[in-house]
């Protein structure tokens, strides 16, 4: 029983660690106030050698009530995606929030930090915990276009700054999850001979 217990661990780590290696760097962009979008690249859940991609991006100077795109393109999967931005100190900026967008309308030049001459008609999908720390939780997502839209309306007075990144995550293979499948029917089997034993 002993023996199955481990064979089990081993199977169970060797699955949920597949294809979640270091996350690759594709873009750092700076949004460029007045701009439709900034074009942050192409994301690719499970990468070179098998690891997820990620891109940060980050604002120029903001004032008032603002709005920042950012635009990327997702594939080819399967995998999940995650956003977040956070800015300090928290007085600066009141109703924070990042939200996500399916963007297939976007018209970007395919070069990172491109701007995009439009941002279509987006559609709404997610929206991020309001605060200095928004976020958006892992959420799968079929290859496509996508948009970050970061919003807030500056302290008057004040300069911010915000950051962000996104996060891709591969889904597990087909073959890690049979792994994990053989994993608990070997356990059922031992299980039972032992009962039977």
């Amino acid at each position: 029983m002993k023996q199955a217990l481990k064979f089990i661990a081993v199977a169970a780590a060797v699955a949920l660690t597949a294809g979640q290696a270091s996350a690759a760097i594709i873009s750092n962009v700076s949004f460029i106030n007045g701009s439709a979008a900034m074009y942050l690249g192409t994301l690719n859940p499970v990468g070179s050698m098998g690891s997820p991609d990620r891109s940060f991006f980050d604002n120029g100077t903001l004032t008032g009530s603002f709005v920042n795109n950012f635009v990327l393109d997702f594939g080819p999967g399967p995998g999940s995606m995650t956003t977040n931005a956070n800015f300090l100190p928290s007085t600066d900026i009141t109703g924070f929030q990042v939200n996500f967008f399916s963007a297939a309308g976007a018209l970007c030049p395919m070069a990172i930090g491109s701007v995009c001459t439009t941002i279509g008609a987006p559609t709404f999908l997610f929206a991020g915990s309001p605060g200095n720390n928004s976020e958006i939780g892992f959420q799968g997502l079929t290859p496509g276009r996508y948009l970050i839209a970061v919003s807030g309306s500056v302290v008057a007075g004040r300069t911010p700054l915000y950051s962000g990144q996104v996060l891709t995550r591969a889904v597990p293979e087909p073959g890690s999850l049979a792994l994990v499948g053989a994993a608990l029917l070997g356990l059922a089997f031992t299980a039972r001979k032992r009962k039977q034993g």
